[in-house]
Order: C-alpha cells, then sequence, then structure tokens
C-alpha cells in the first residue's frame, strides 16, 4: 500500500462516503478513524454488518483512534487503555495491521513515563491479535 485517504481529515463524511472517494480519487487504502461519535466507524465490537459491508471493497491500512495516555488519572488511563483494546480487535478483524492513538498533552515531565507505560501494558494484547 503506497497512499491512503485518511478518514480523519472528514468527520462530517459517512462511512459510505469515506469509502467513495478511497476509490474515487485513487489511493491505494484507508486510515479509517474510529471515534465515539460512530460517523465512520464506533470502538465497539461487533462491528455492525453495514459498516462491514461498506468496508469490504477497500483496504485499511489503520484504524485512527482517539486513546490517550498521558493523564496523571490512572482511572483516565484505564479507560483509554482499554478503548485501545477494543481498537487491536477491531483492527484485527478487519485484517488491519496498525492502530494509531494520540499519546495526550505533555503537561508534566511524567507523561512519557506514562504513555510507555499504557502502550508497553498493551503490546502484548497486540501482538497475539497481530496488530
Amino acid at each position: 500500500m503506497k497512499i491512503v485517504f485518511s478518514s480523519l481529515a472528514y468527520p462530517e463524511l459517512s462511512l459510505r462516503e469515506v469509502v467513495e472517494r478511497v476509490d474515487r480519487f485513487g489511493f491505494d487504502g484507508l486510515e479509517l478513524r474510529v471515534s465515539d461519535d460512530g460517523k465512520h466507524l464506533k470502538p465497539e465490537l461487533p462491528i455492525n454488518r453495514e459498516a462491514l459491508e461498506t468496508l469490504s471493497s477497500v483496504e485499511i491500512s489503520d484504524l485512527a483512534g482517539y486513546a490517550r495516555f498521558s493523564s496523571a488519572d490512572e482511572n483516565e488511563r484505564r479507560k483509554n487503555e482499554k478503548l485501545l483494546e477494543t481498537l487491536i480487535k477491531i483492527a484485527n478483524t478487519l485484517n488491519t495491521l496498525g492502530v494509531r492513538v494520540h499519546g495526550g498533552e505533555f503537561t508534566d515531565n511524567n507523561a512519557i513515563s506514562r504513555i510507555a507505560e499504557s502502550l508497553n501494558k498493551i503490546s502484548k494484547l497486540a501482538e497475539d491479535y497481530y496488530v
């Protein structure tokens, strides 16, 4: 896959419109935005049948999720770790090898350590799901 269309820039488009643009503009694949608003895809399993049918005509390079891990609030990080677990399972279902996440805001000197800790904690699950 050489060049992909990212649906991150187009939250106003429906999933069908995003997939149509991938084909119309000659992209090799799609970086798929996965967000609670569910405009393209919600971060929940199982994936609904309509979304699976719409996505069947396009290769998905990666999922773009909204998990963040820099917060000093441990409960907030755990919630985001669970979100990343779901994104990994969705990626596996869609035969996608990657999940892109946002580390979060760097509000203090320990933010990088917290991000690394969360990502390291989830890395085994990603490996188990081939993501």
